[in-house]
């Protein structure tokens, strides 16, 4: 039988963290892991509150109630940085991600 610890050369506990920097760091660890500079990695790690918006702008929605207090707050006519930063306000990170 093969054990998840014979393969996993480093466990890393990145406590609480954005999901953005994660993110970029799984990137870095995915490109050494792939030319052979190290060994598998496992990254236990708590996000902050975020919302991600993927490569799928299908699935890349706010609620309508979210947008009816964006509208309240900024007009009809508000863009993306009005929405973060109602967001923001609420205590939560926005990212974009390539998923």
């Amino acid at each position: 039988m093969i054990k998840l610890e014979d393969h996993i050369t480093y466990w890393v506990d990145a406590g609480l963290t954005r999901y953005s920097k994660i993110e970029a760091l799984q990137r870095k660890i995915v490109e050494r892991v792939k030319s052979g500079e190290m060994g598998d990695v496992i990254i236990s790690t708590e996000h902050h509150p975020e919302v991600n918006f993927g490569s799928s702008q299908r699935h890349n929605l706010f609620s309508n109630s979210l947008l009816e207090e964006v509208e309240r707050k900024h007009g009809q006519k508000y863009n993306k940085e009005d929405i973060i930063s109602v967001l923001s306000e609420k205590g939560y990170h926005f990212s974009e991600t390539s998923r």
